[in-house]
Parts: C-alpha cells; structure tokens; sequence
C-alpha cells in the first residue's frame, strides 16, 4: 500500500461513511439527523471527554504493544506503516477521517440499531484485530473492543463529538507510535 492509496482511503472514510451513517439516521434513526449530532453535553464537554478517553487509551495502547509477548505484532504494524512515510499532517488527516467517518456510521447509525456491544465487536473484527489463528492479535484485539465500547459510551452519554474526538486522539497517538517506531527484527 502506498501513501496516495492510504489518503484515497482516508477520504474514502470521511465522505462515504459519513454519508452512509447520515442516511442511515435520516431513515432508521431517531431523532434527526440534526439532533442526533447535538448530543447530551455541550462541544467544549464533549472535545474535552473525547480527548481524555481517547489520549488515555491511545497511552494505555502504546503500552499493551509493546508487551514482549506483542513484539512480532508491534514489527508488523510498524514496518507497515513507517513503509507508508506518513507526515505528521497525513497522520492528522487520516486520523480525523477515521475518527469522522466511522464514528458517525459505527456510533450514530449503526449503534442505535443494534447496540453498543455488537459495533464495538463489529468494528474491531472488521479492523482485522480478532482473529483466530492469531492469539496474540486477538488479545490486542480484546483491548480494543473495550476501547470500541468506550468510544459507544461516548456518545450515548455526551454525543458523537466526544466519540469521533476520542477516536481521532486514539488514532493520532497509535499512527505517531508506529510510525516513529523502528523495528526490532
């Protein structure tokens, strides 16, 4: 994968999902789409939650990969992303499209209709974290759930922007992690 296709898909996520999720809103979700983006708690209340779940678990993340039993893990998704060169400013920009796009799909569309448990499994299984013949991936991927449901607590209890700002820090410190990080094999 190369730097021009990871931006593609970076825009990918912000305006297809992002619509998608809006769609989904506007037919199966109450209230409107307006309202469902208002949330329960103010912006400045919600950046602030976002912000402190998404740097604590992004902090707490960086740790649990580098675990001893995680290495082989940690050099794959390294040397996948240091292979990518992302700028600072890419890591920002794929980091707020993720944490747009798929907050607003995974969050505000699909998680009214089916719970907060079954997207946050959804979502990390789809990411590629749980699998079965990979134990240690799994374990991580075990974390993430928890990290996912987080992100679902989020925005039930204050609104999609402390989710998609949760995301968005989570993903900015895993992204600078990986990508300075040099591999140890």
């Amino acid at each position: 994968m190369n730097r021009r296709t990871i931006i593609l898909l970076g825009w990918f996520t912000l305006l297809v999902f992002s619509t998608i999720g809006c769609l989904f809103i506007y037919w199966w979700v109450n209230p409107s789409v307006e309202q469902h983006f208002m949330g329960c708690a103010t912006a400045a209340t919600q950046l602030m939650f976002g912000l402190s779940f998404g740097a604590g678990a992004g902090l707490l993340a960086v740790t649990i990969v580098r675990l001893p039993f995680l290495i082989e893990t940690n050099n794959y998704y390294s040397e996948l992303i240091n292979s990518i060169n992302l700028s600072k400013k890419e890591i920002v920009f794929l980091s707020f499209c993720a944490g747009i796009g798929e907050e607003i799909l995974f969050r505000g569309a699909l998680q009214p209709l089916f719970g907060l448990w079954p997207v946050a499994i959804v979502f990390v299984a789809i990411h590629g974290y749980l699998n079965p013949f990979d134990w240690k991936l799994s374990i991580y991927g075990i974390y993430m759930v928890f990290i996912s449901a987080g992100f679902g607590y989020l925005f039930s209890n204050f609104g999609i922007w402390a989710a998609t700002s949760a995301h968005f820090t989570f993903d900015v410190i895993m992204f600078s992690y990986l990508n300075k990080k040099k591999s140890n094999i």
